[in-house]
């Protein structure tokens, strides 16, 4: 039961960060969570920091404007004490570590690659992908590069075809006189 309602708790601050990001609350309501998820620096509890991280991953991006950088400031500097503090558990720590250096790549995620990419890069990549994807291909459809030397020619289909340009008559089902041959 207690489990439930922490998992409902962390799902209400996550509703109300994607409210208001999409400006049904007020940048001075989202403050006032903060505010009050951080007022107990002395001893707080696990949930405090767990909502406090779920609601400044969500919406901490957009509530980082100029005009309340001196507030953000004061929150973050609050976490750091937090996340060194000896009445906080690791896990906890590590959490707020998370938040903190979230801020500190201006909100980027980890795994996100920070260079943009042109579009006419993307095609160049997909243009060289799709070109070792046909060199790879055609190894399989006979183009080896043993062959390569050889007086093989190319079958309309990409088949290496030896042996001469004559086709070979059509066989009979059943006769073996050239069998071996």
């Amino acid at each position: 039961m207690a489990q439930r309602a922490k998992c409902q708790g962390l799902g209400l601050i996550k509703f109300i960060s994607e409210l208001f990001k999409l400006q049904m609350l007020t940048e001075r309501i989202m403050h006032e969570c903060v505010k009050k998820l951080l007022s107990n620096v002395e001893d707080p509890k696990e949930e405090e920091i767990k909502s406090l991280c779920q609601l400044l991953r969500t919406a901490g991006k957009f509530l980082d404007v100029p005009k309340a950088h001196a507030h953000m400031d004061i929150y973050f500097q609050r976490m750091r004490e937090l996340s060194r503090s000896t009445n906080v558990s690791p896990r906890m720590q590590f959490m707020l570590q998370d938040v903190i250096e979230l801020r500190d790549r201006k909100w980027q995620p980890r795994n996100v690659v920070s260079a943009r990419t042109t579009l006419a890069a993307v095609h160049e990549a997909a243009a060289q992908e799709n070109q070792a994807f046909q060199q790879q291909f055609s190894m399989f459809r006979g183009g080896s590069k043993r062959s390569a030397g050889c007086n093989a020619e190319r079958a309309p289909d990409g088949w290496a075809v030896t042996g001469g340009s004559q086709p070979r008559p059509p066989s009979k089902a059943g006769d073996l006189s050239h069998f071996g041959h």
